[in-house]
Protein backbone atom coordinates (compact mmCIF):
# COMPACT_ATOMS: atom_id res chain seq x y z
CA UNK A 1 0.00 0.00 0.00
CA UNK A 2 1.62 3.20 -1.17
CA UNK A 3 1.03 5.95 1.48
CA UNK A 4 1.69 9.09 -1.22
CA UNK A 5 -0.93 10.00 -3.61
CA UNK A 6 -4.34 10.33 -0.78
CA UNK A 7 -3.06 6.21 0.47
CA UNK A 8 -2.32 7.56 3.70
CA UNK A 9 -5.28 8.18 5.32
CA UNK A 10 -5.96 4.94 4.34
CA UNK A 11 -3.34 3.05 5.67
CA UNK A 12 -3.35 4.84 8.91
CA UNK A 13 -7.47 3.56 9.08
CA UNK A 14 -6.40 0.48 8.52
CA UNK A 15 -3.50 0.58 11.42
CA UNK A 16 -6.58 1.99 13.48
CA UNK A 17 -8.79 -1.19 12.65
CA UNK A 18 -6.21 -3.67 13.48
CA UNK A 19 -5.29 -1.74 16.52
CA UNK A 20 -8.16 -1.98 17.95
CA UNK A 21 -8.38 -5.61 17.36
CA UNK A 22 -9.62 -6.37 13.62
CA UNK A 23 -8.53 -8.79 11.18
CA UNK A 24 -6.35 -8.22 8.41
CA UNK A 25 -4.39 -10.44 5.87
CA UNK A 26 -2.17 -8.53 3.68
CA UNK A 27 -0.44 -9.94 0.61
CA UNK A 28 2.48 -7.84 -1.26
CA UNK A 29 5.25 -8.47 -3.55
CA UNK A 30 9.06 -9.02 -3.30
CA UNK A 31 9.68 -5.51 -2.09
CA UNK A 32 6.51 -5.02 0.49
CA UNK A 33 8.06 -6.21 3.34
CA UNK A 34 11.48 -4.06 2.60
CA UNK A 35 12.69 -0.69 2.99
CA UNK A 36 10.38 1.69 1.27
CA UNK A 37 7.80 -0.75 1.43
CA UNK A 38 4.73 -1.49 3.89
CA UNK A 39 6.93 -1.98 7.09
CA UNK A 40 7.49 1.69 6.97
CA UNK A 41 4.30 2.88 6.43
CA UNK A 42 1.47 3.32 9.47
CA UNK A 43 -0.14 0.11 8.79
CA UNK A 44 3.49 -1.65 8.41
CA UNK A 45 4.12 -0.29 12.01
CA UNK A 46 0.91 -3.18 13.65
CA UNK A 47 2.15 -5.94 11.56
CA UNK A 48 3.06 -8.78 13.97
CA UNK A 49 6.20 -10.08 11.58
CA UNK A 50 9.51 -8.39 10.52
CA UNK A 51 11.91 -9.49 8.02
CA UNK A 52 15.11 -8.72 10.52
CA UNK A 53 17.67 -8.74 7.07
CA UNK A 54 16.77 -8.37 4.13
CA UNK A 55 19.10 -9.59 1.32
CA UNK A 56 19.95 -11.95 -1.62
CA UNK A 57 20.00 -15.70 -0.35
CA UNK A 58 21.93 -18.29 -0.65
CA UNK A 59 19.64 -21.74 -0.28
CA UNK A 60 22.24 -22.72 2.22
CA UNK A 61 22.46 -19.67 4.31
CA UNK A 62 19.14 -19.00 6.75
CA UNK A 63 16.94 -16.24 6.67
CA UNK A 64 16.30 -14.62 9.93
CA UNK A 65 13.25 -13.83 11.05
CA UNK A 66 12.27 -12.18 14.23
CA UNK A 67 9.29 -11.71 15.50
CA UNK A 68 8.70 -8.04 16.28
CA UNK A 69 8.60 -6.75 19.88
CA UNK A 70 4.98 -5.16 19.08
CA UNK A 71 3.65 -8.49 17.96
CA UNK A 72 3.24 -9.76 21.69
CA UNK A 73 0.10 -7.55 21.28
CA UNK A 74 -1.22 -8.13 17.83
CA UNK A 75 -4.54 -9.56 17.95
CA UNK A 76 -3.10 -12.36 15.68
CA UNK A 77 -1.97 -13.82 19.09
CA UNK A 78 -5.03 -12.52 21.41
CA UNK A 79 -7.49 -15.04 18.98
CA UNK A 80 -4.59 -17.78 18.26
CA UNK A 81 -4.67 -18.31 21.30
CA UNK A 82 -6.09 -16.63 24.63
CA UNK A 83 -3.77 -16.98 26.81
CA UNK A 84 -1.44 -19.22 25.38
CA UNK A 85 -0.11 -16.96 22.45
CA UNK A 86 1.05 -18.67 18.69
CA UNK A 87 1.55 -17.27 15.45
CA UNK A 88 -1.26 -18.32 13.09
CA UNK A 89 0.37 -20.79 10.58
CA UNK A 90 -1.16 -18.82 7.67
CA UNK A 91 0.92 -15.78 9.09
CA UNK A 92 4.72 -18.15 8.81
CA UNK A 93 3.85 -19.13 5.73
CA UNK A 94 3.32 -16.04 4.74
CA UNK A 95 6.63 -14.70 5.77
CA UNK A 96 8.29 -18.06 4.33
CA UNK A 97 6.48 -17.24 0.61
CA UNK A 98 8.10 -13.32 0.93
CA UNK A 99 11.16 -14.94 1.97
CA UNK A 100 10.89 -16.92 -1.22
CA UNK A 101 10.11 -13.91 -4.00
CA UNK A 102 12.59 -11.93 -2.52
CA UNK A 103 15.32 -14.25 -4.14
CA UNK A 104 15.26 -13.93 -8.13
CA UNK A 105 16.39 -17.11 -8.77
CA UNK A 106 13.70 -18.97 -6.43
CA UNK A 107 10.40 -16.67 -7.28
CA UNK A 108 10.99 -18.03 -10.71
CA UNK A 109 11.12 -21.44 -9.52
CA UNK A 110 7.47 -20.79 -7.70
CA UNK A 111 6.23 -18.32 -10.69
CA UNK A 112 3.02 -15.95 -10.44
CA UNK A 113 0.73 -18.22 -8.86
CA UNK A 114 3.11 -19.82 -5.86
CA UNK A 115 1.09 -22.97 -4.40
CA UNK A 116 1.80 -24.78 -1.31
CA UNK A 117 2.46 -28.40 -2.38
CA UNK A 118 2.88 -29.78 1.64
CA UNK A 119 3.51 -27.49 4.98
CA UNK A 120 3.86 -29.41 8.80
CA UNK A 121 3.57 -27.05 11.37
CA UNK A 122 5.86 -29.46 14.30
CA UNK A 123 5.80 -26.53 17.08
CA UNK A 124 4.40 -23.76 18.10
CA UNK A 125 5.67 -20.06 17.40
CA UNK A 126 5.48 -17.82 20.22
CA UNK A 127 5.50 -14.16 20.39
CA UNK A 128 9.52 -12.98 20.75
CA UNK A 129 10.51 -16.07 18.45
CA UNK A 130 14.09 -15.73 16.69
CA UNK A 131 13.48 -17.74 13.78
CA UNK A 132 16.19 -18.86 11.07
CA UNK A 133 14.44 -20.33 7.88
CA UNK A 134 16.38 -22.11 5.27
CA UNK A 135 15.12 -22.52 1.62
CA UNK A 136 16.46 -25.23 -0.87
CA UNK A 137 15.35 -24.09 -4.45
CA UNK A 138 15.31 -27.22 -6.98
CA UNK A 139 13.54 -28.05 -10.27
CA UNK A 140 10.53 -29.75 -7.95
CA UNK A 141 9.95 -26.66 -6.06
CA UNK A 142 11.26 -24.58 -3.05
CA UNK A 143 11.68 -26.78 0.02
CA UNK A 144 11.52 -24.76 3.29
CA UNK A 145 12.87 -25.20 6.89
CA UNK A 146 11.74 -22.97 10.11
CA UNK A 147 13.82 -22.76 13.13
CA UNK A 148 13.97 -21.75 16.48
CA UNK A 149 17.39 -22.50 17.18
CA UNK A 150 17.58 -26.66 16.53
CA UNK A 151 14.10 -27.15 17.48
CA UNK A 152 12.29 -27.42 14.10
CA UNK A 153 8.71 -25.09 13.83
CA UNK A 154 7.70 -25.65 10.26
CA UNK A 155 8.55 -27.37 7.24
CA UNK A 156 7.56 -27.82 3.38
CA UNK A 157 7.62 -27.12 -0.05
CA UNK A 158 6.04 -24.66 -2.60
CA UNK A 159 5.89 -26.54 -5.88
CA UNK A 160 7.48 -25.43 -9.23
CA UNK A 161 5.19 -23.39 -11.48
CA UNK A 162 3.35 -25.78 -13.89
Amino acid sequence: MDERGGHRTRAQSLAKFVENGGSLILLGGPKAWTAGGLVQTDLGKTLPVRATEVKTLESEKPYPVRLSEAARGHPAFAGHFPGDPLLPGVSLIAEVLEAVLDVPALAAIVGDAPRIGAVKFLAPVRPGAQLDLQLDGSARGVRFEVREGARLAASGQFEARA
